[in-house]
């Protein structure tokens, strides 16, 4: 049984991979737990009430057996654990969520158009090899896109092909080996915001949560740059595509894009994070259905 065969206000048993559990306090000062469950195909949110971590000895990334409640709450799912138990048997492998293509392809496409890169070849490749063992593994986010194992490269595999597409209509324009670097590393600094076990989960480290991916990255980018003796100007261009990409200071860039390389990574990231949730939404709706929960990332309903 999937997530999305599960009846509205009824409780069913069903099989899941744990993949996170947070302690959280409701408004009225009570414990509960916040758990990331995974079928396989779906990521789920779901609250274990009245219950403090303590008293809960289930580690992540054992296979459970959990009797789920589920009620729509503002036009979304809501899913409630009545109970939660260490299952008897079960593959945690089966109830892994995974980009669509292997990660050892996509690794190797990007590495291969990453020695192409001019200037920023050295440095690009050689972040990219040393930092493989985690990038075959690491998701883009903790919860709205790509958050799967293998997500991050999928999210960079995706935006390469969208950039080479565009480069033929601007290449008069736009510097394509900045354009391509750029959104190669664009979120590299998530191998240290988040860490991720293999299994689809992600958590917030320390100095994810103090500075933040496009700090994270620049830094990485600065670092590489001396040692590859990149010229300043492109170390300095480069840096600014890792800084920018968020668009807005609202959303989390530390500068305004003022480069067109920076304006097209911007909106080929927003264009690619709003695809995966309209797909994977579209994909793991029941037959016949129409309308989706509200998804959070896109604050609307998704209808096919």
């Amino acid at each position: 049984m999937r997530f999305t065969e599960l009846e509205l206000n009824k409780a069913t048993k069903i099989k899941a991979l744990l993949l996170n559990v947070e302690e959280k306090r409701t408004k009225n000062n009570t414990l509960y737990l916040n758990m990331s469950l995974s079928d396989g195909e779906t990521i789920i949110s779901a609250n274990l009430w009245d219950t403090a971590k303590e008293n809960f000895a289930i580690e992540r990334g054992n296979v459970v057996e959990a009797v789920i409640f589920v009620k729509m709450y503002n036009d979304t799912r809501s899913y409630s654990i009545n109970s939660c138990e260490l299952a008897a048997d079960g593959n945690p492998e089966e109830f892994v969520v995974s980009a669509p293509l292997p990660s050892e392809k996509m690794f190797d496409d990007i590495y291969n158009l990453s020695t192409s890169l001019g200037v920023y070849a050295p440095l690009v490749s050689n972040i990219l090899l040393d930092n493989k063992d985690k990038l075959m593994i690491w998701g883009a986010a903790k919860i709205i896109h790509h958050n799967v194992r293998g997500g991050l490269l999928y999210h960079i595999w995706t935006m390469v092909r969208s950039a080479c597409t565009i480069l033929k209509v601007y290449h008069e324009s736009v510097n394509r080996d900045l354009l391509l670097s750029g959104i190669i590393l664009h979120d590299i600094g998530k191998i240290k915001e988040l860490s991720c076990d293999g299994f689809g989960g992600a958590e917030y480290t320390a100095d994810g949560t103090l500075f933040g991916h496009p700090y994270i990255g620049a830094v990485m980018v600065r670092e590489y740059a001396a040692r590859y003796d990149v010229p300043e100007k492109e170390a300095n261009m480069l840096q600014h595509m890792v800084l920018a990409h968020h668009g807005t200071i609202e959303h989390g860039a530390v500068k305004l894009p003022a480069i067109p390389e920076a304006c097209i990574l911007h909106h080929l990231d927003c264009i690619d994070a709003c695809m995966y949730q309209f797909i994977s939404t579209r994909e793991n709706m029941m037959e016949g259905e129409e309308l989706s929960d509200k998804i959070f990332g896109l604050g609307t309903r998704v209808y096919r």
